[in-house]
């Protein structure tokens, strides 16, 4: 990685102090998405280690309080989601709170940093860049306004993080000039996962014969009707598809042997993942793809699209289908649920590949990342 030069020098003199970290980590908060678990569980690594002190902006500031005492937190209250009033606060106040924070580097954890020239260098990290290839599956004003977002945040950057290598070539293909700025450190799944049985959800506790757990409708990029129309086919009895996660939709009721959970929660999700007969990821694309780490840490097998990140992150763990070839679809669930011999044991595989991924290793690697881009501009 040649990292460009910062915007204007700072005060910092030793570099053999700890590197101290400014997160725009906004997106931490009750109800997260998989970028929001990212964010969280870096910074809480990268605070443990002796090298780095962290300051984050936060929604929640006692969330923080509850888990890292080691964390400087800085209240906020304008919300990323909230236009204008989160941009506003982003470009013109947020650059001020760092500056105060006495802080060596910020690091915008979810696809945005300030675009005017800071007395610190920028890290940003672009998880995708979906918005651009699978624009159809976004709103045409998130879309146009991502899109828009990312193209100024990778220009004002001294170095941008992806989470794996499909994503790095992606990003370098829609913005060659700035190949030379980018660097990788995976995912991994939280210490949280590991196979435990205990916490179903109480609708799927009386659940009867095997079942297949998937993602929820709630994202078209996610394809998960893909899944569930050639399951609606085949309608197996004693079979459950179960979908968790996101809003309840319409299209499917338990008497088509699909249950739909909705919105349920970690130690839940656990029991999901621990339960299954498999975990199937049928995504368009994912810049990296942890619900696959997750799954696979809790010992279950995964059958995922070849979307995106998704071998990288499966490797050779993981079976692959292609989701718009029903055919193939209908043939491997066929064969899953004529199986006489259901799960019942962790999957060896997934849970070697899990554990072949450590936040602990990916938060040294950003912090390494992020001293080389201190030490280019000393």
């Amino acid at each position: 990685m040649v990292l460009s030069p910062p915007d204007k020098e700072t005060g910092r003199s030793n570099a053999s102090e700890p590197l101290r970290i400014f997160a725009d980590a906004r997106v931490v908060r009750s109800g997260q998405t998989g970028v929001g678990v990212f964010a969280e569980q870096m910074i809480l690594h990268l605070a443990e280690i002796a090298g780095a002190r962290m300051t984050v902006a936060s929604l929640e500031p006692q969330r923080w309080h509850s888990k890292a005492a080691n964390v400087n937190v800085v209240p906020v209250s304008a919300d990323y989601q909230s236009h204008p009033k989160g941009d506003l606060y982003e470009h013109f106040q947020l650059p001020r709170v760092a500056a105060e924070s006495g802080s060596d580097l910020f690091w915008g954890c979810a696809f945005a940093v300030p675009w005017a020239p800071m007395k610190i260098p920028k890290i940003v990290t672009i998880h995708d860049v979906t918005m651009f290839t699978y624009g159809a599956c976004y709103p045409a004003g998130f879309r146009h306004y991502m899109r828009w977002v990312v193209r100024l945040s990778v220009n004002a950057s001294q170095a941008i993080h992806v989470p794996s290598e499909n994503t790095r070539c992606e990003l370098t293909r829609l913005f060659p000039h700035a190949a030379d700025r980018i660097f990788v450190v995976p995912e991994a799944a939280s210490s949280w996962f590991q196979p435990e049985a205990e916490g179903l959800p109480d609708a799927a506790k009386s659940l009867k014969g095997g079942w297949l757990l998937a993602p929820s409708l709630d994202d078209p990029r996610k394809n998960v009707s893909a899944l569930v129309n050639v399951w609606r086919k085949i309608a197996p009895q004693d079979w459950t598809l179960v979908l968790a996660g996101g809003r309840v939709k319409r299209e499917t009721s338990p008497n088509m042997g699909v249950l739909q959970l909705g919105r349920v929660t970690l130690r839940e999700m656990r029991a999901l993942y621990s339960g299954a007969e498999a975990f199937v990821f049928p995504s368009l694309h994912e810049g990296f793809g942890l619900p696959v780490l997750e799954a696979m840490a809790c010992g279950c097998p995964v059958v995922a699209s070849r979307g995106g990140a998704l071998p990288e992150v499966g490797g050779d763990a993981a079976r692959y289908l292609d989701f718009s070839n029903g055919d193939e679809v209908d043939e491997w669930l066929r064969k899953m649920i004529s199986s006489e011999t259901p799960r019942s044991q962790p999957h060896g595989p997934s849970l070697e590949r899990a554990a072949s991924f450590s936040w602990k290793k990916s938060a040294q690697m950003f912090l390494d990342a992020a001293r080389e881009l201190i030490t280019v501009k000393t």
